[in-house]
């Protein structure tokens, strides 16, 4: 079983490698390959493969991002919209997770029993030469009406838990590597903790490999501890 997956993602990663460069009117095409699949301070898989496209102009941008770990039938598929004007951000994203063992039930929307969650943010980078960045996202419908501390976890509420998940990041450089410093919060009872916690802290490393005059592909690492939930992760990936 481990052969065969490793066979299976250098495949993939040749695949993507030769459609990264496919960009037309916008269009891109991306995938990771990640050890552990963390997200705000919390873990929801493996070893995955991460592919997306969209379409990026003028300020906006659609997207479509998944997820597959291997070994399992646990995918996440996401929608996602964003308008950029200057140093200002706004998205909606929707959000379906499909735990293991449960049935792939997409276009199940009601109360109590969708998978999908909605959310809207904003996010403001102070400056290019300062970019310090502050994000807010908070769910507005979907699977937010439970409490969810594992994504096989779930207690069902009465009312919409509008779990919102405040982030402060700040991109730098040192010599050839790409750093990245993040601290994430949640200020009330939600989806991520049930008070005001501090999720998620994390610093990543990437290094870009020029492989041609049109390819590269990054490799990084990522240190995420998660004071809330008392858990510390490193993430090690392969970008294209």
């Amino acid at each position: 079983m481990q052969k065969r997956n490793s066979v299976f993602v250098a495949v993939l990663v040749m695949m993507f490698s030769f459609v990264h460069d496919c960009v037309a009117q916008g269009f891109f095409v991306n995938a990771d390959v990640v050890s552990n699949y963390i997200f705000r301070g919390r873990k929801f898989g493996n070893i995955c493969l991460q592919p997306s496209f969209g379409y990026s102009s003028h300020g906006f941008t659609g997207k479509v991002w998944a997820s597959t770990e291997f070994g399992k039938d646990e995918n996440e598929i996401d929608l996602y919209v964003e308008y950029k004007y200057k140093g200002l951000s706004v998205s909606l994203q929707n959000v379906f997770f499909q735990p293991s063992g449960k049935t792939f039930d997409y276009f199940n929307y009601r109360k109590f029993e969708t998978m999908h969650d909605f959310e809207a943010g904003i996010k403001y980078c102070f400056s290019e030469k300062v970019p310090l960045t502050l994000s807010w996202y908070t769910k507005f419908a979907g699977s937010d009406y439970m409490i969810n501390h594992a994504p096989d976890n779930r207690e069902f509420m009465g009312k919409q838990m509008y779990s919102t998940y405040v982030q402060l990041s700040y991109p730098f450089s040192v010599k050839n590597f790409d750093c990245n410093a993040e601290v994430g919060i949640t200020p009330w009872e939600g989806t991520y903790a049930d008070r005001f916690a501090v999720n998620n802290v994390t610093f990543q490393v990437t290094r870009k490999i020029n492989v041609a005059k049109n390819f590269s592909f990054s490799l990084f690492g990522q240190f995420t501890v998660n004071p809330f939930d008392n858990r510390a992760f490193f993430v090690g990936g392969l970008s294209i």
